[in-house]
């Protein structure tokens, strides 16, 4: 792992770049009314299965981000509005730390539709029509765009021996996203050529700067 005092000059320099307004990442429900495409016949039967849980049906990708989603949002919140005076190691920590519970237990939830059907995989939040590629990498962008815009916030005022703290951190949080993207991306072909048109480039510049391998990787992303 590089020098902190060498990535925080970095970090520095690179954030001064560019001015940062935080974008609104995609809404899961707006992003569901739009979809018009159709991805197989799906059973009204096997639909609701996989959003109540009967019959053991795992939760389908847009219920599982969606969720995590509506999770991490307050939290992200808390990130992107922190202030110079509130941004200590203490106050950061068990922010992030319930950031990446929340990751984790999504990624878990997707580990169980390896194998499942597509029409289980692809099934909406609500209705019967199954999503499109393009709508699911609407919602899986929209995850990593609320999570890395509000990480750039929260480098903006973190300076000294915080960011030094805080630097470990993030770059941990960025494991568990590679490893949630992992799963996600092998479930749908062609799933990363449609996140990475969500991406903007405010939020690759904060991945970039994170410079974590897993997630730069996962991404395929070249510093």
């Amino acid at each position: 792992m590089r020098s902190f005092g060498t990535l925080s000059l970095l970090f520095t320099a690179a954030l001064s770049a560019f001015t940062y307004a935080a974008p609104a990442s995609p809404d899961a429900s707006v992003v569901l009314d739009k979809v018009t495409g159709v991805v197989g016949d799906s059973k009204p039967d096997v639909l609701s299965s996989a959003l109540t849980g009967r019959d053991d049906t795992p939760q389908s990708i847009a219920v599982i981000i969606t969720t995590v989603q509506a999770q991490i949002q307050p939290l992200t919140e808390k990130l992107t509005f922190i202030n110079s005076d509130d941004a200590t190691i203490d106050s950061i920590t068990p922010i992030v730390a319930e950031i990446k519970t929340c990751l984790l237990t999504a990624t878990e939830s997707l580990k169980l539709l390896n194998g499942a059907d597509i029409s289980v995989i692809l099934a909406p939040v609500e209705g019967t029509v199954a999503l499109t590629v393009a709508a699911v990498g609407q919602l899986v962008g929209g995850l990593l765009c609320t999570l890395f815009a509000a990480i750039g916030c929260l480098l903006k005022v973190v300076v000294g021996d915080v960011r030094a703290a805080v630097l470990v951190l993030l770059v941990d949080l960025c494991g568990v996203v590679a490893g949630l993207l992992q799963v996600v991306l092998g479930l749908v072909g062609g799933l990363l050529a449609m996140v990475l048109t969500i991406l903007t480039p405010t939020v690759l510049a904060v991945i970039k700067l994170l410079g974590s391998v897993e997630l730069l990787t996962c991404l395929g992303i070249q510093l």
